[in-house]
């Protein structure tokens, strides 16, 4: 089923993605914690169908917390296999994150990019950003509210998770253990890390449109948090667009809104692009 419901743009749409077998973009999809691309396999279909290639990636958050030289090597492979998909034709690129975990891998991503001998090139092709109940990462109100915010949101997302049977005991049980790791912020060296994400991103991110999707009811990442961030980019000059579902909950608006949701989506590609 088309989940992009006809409108007068479609022309456009169908001019631009057609149903050409060459790539009209790539786009980089960074999952939840704990999550695998089939729990989000309806946007990167939705991508496909569309002309782009996706390349997708679930950062390791434990690893993150735990081990950052690990998750360090972890997010420069993936930057490596980002800098190959794009030299395959040298597409405009967008970049498509959910929540935190998106979040922290996205800003590490564009500084190991800025690094790389071919990493710049994926940097001036980016067109766009999609904040899907992103960004969350915040140390302002200390260490200790942060694990608060954690634990009270992650413990009855799971629970929703495991009473409609919607993801997997292993995703599940990855995604526990990251709530049982989130102490570990308390640790000096890691708090840098995670506190300073926010800085990273600004730092390396190109000045190209920002897209941010996120529900009211999400206990994990806060709605104030999100028109905190996406307002202080605004503020830096930054084209930015806000969706908010009011009902909604943490990385659920593709499932209950998926209308509203994928027209979003379209809009704001057709404006990234130029089309």
């Amino acid at each position: 089923m088309d989940l992009c419901p006809n409108t007068s743009d479609d022309w456009a749409m169908e001019a631009y993605f057609g149903r050409q077998r060459q790539s009209r973009g790539l786009v980089v999809v960074l999952g939840w914690s704990g999550s695998r691309t089939k729990h989000f396999a309806p946007v990167v279909d939705w991508y496909a169908s569309r002309g782009f290639r996706c390349v997708t990636h679930t950062s390791n958050t434990v690893r993150g917390l735990v081990r950052l030289s690990e998750w360090t090597a972890e997010i420069d492979r993936f930057a490596a296999t980002v800098v190959s998909a794009h030299e395959v034709d040298h597409t405009p690129t967008i970049v498509h994150l959910f929540s935190s975990n998106g979040f922290l891998a996205c800003s590490l991503l564009l500084e190991r990019l800025a690094a790389l001998p071919r990493g710049e090139s994926v940097l001036d092709s980016l067109k766009g950003f999609i904040f899907d109940s992103s960004p969350g990462f915040s140390l302002a109100g200390g260490r200790r509210a942060y694990v608060d915010t954690m634990v009270r949101g992650f413990v009855p997302w799971t629970l929703l998770q495991l009473r409609h049977r919607v993801a997997d005991s292993a995703s599940l049980a990855a995604l526990w253990r990251g709530v049982m790791n989130a102490h570990w912020v308390l640790v000096p060296s890691i708090a840098r890390v995670i506190g300073g994400c926010a800085e990273r991103f600004v730092a390396h991110r190109p000045p190209v449109p920002q897209l941010y999707l996120y529900g009211g009811r999400d206990a994990v990442v806060l709605p104030e948090r999100v028109e905190a961030f996406s307002q202080s980019e605004g503020g830096r000059g930054i084209t930015v667009q806000r969706m908010l579902w009011p009902d909604s909950g943490h990385v659920q608006h593709f499932k209950r809104h998926s209308e509203a949701y994928f027209d979003a989506l379209k809009a704001f590609v057709i404006s990234a692009f130029c089309i």
